[in-house]
């Protein structure tokens, strides 16, 4: 039996940098590092609605990875080093006990956008 996905919030908030920043918690992190791990396709934020939500599309491939962005989806093609690589990321941020982040910038990304994955920093009605 599937598990229902933990909700991770996914959008463009207004930082210095463009960023597009996730929003979750630990238990969240943590399922979506197995997801990571386990090389599966997910879909996050698709059920979100506000000025700056997002939408990510993890797509695991056997070539190289590639981020790419039409409006407000973006779609990461994540090989196998970068998904061992984040799915290592995202434990470490699901474990600690404080309010934390990582950034998971993307292997093959233009450098247009960083990629933050938060616990407990931002307020998703604030910032998103």
């Amino acid at each position: 039996m599937k598990t229902q996905q933990p909700q991770i919030h996914v959008g463009l908030p207004e930082f210095a940098d463009p960023t597009l920043l996730l929003i979750g918690d630990a238990a969240s992190f943590q399922w979506l590092a197995d997801e990571f791990g386990a090389r599966r396709e997910v879909v996050l934020g698709k059920q979100q609605s506000g000025p700056r939500r997002a939408i990510l599309l993890v797509l695991p491939v056997d070539t190289d990875g590639e981020f790419s962005r039409q409006g407000v989806e973006f779609v990461w093609r994540v090989s196998l080093p970068e998904a061992s690589r984040v799915a290592q990321q995202l434990s470490g941020l699901a474990d600690n006990q404080r309010p934390a982040h990582t950034y998971l910038d993307p292997a093959f990304s233009s450098g247009e956008f960083q990629v933050l994955a938060s616990v407990g920093e931002y307020d998703p009605a604030r910032v998103l």
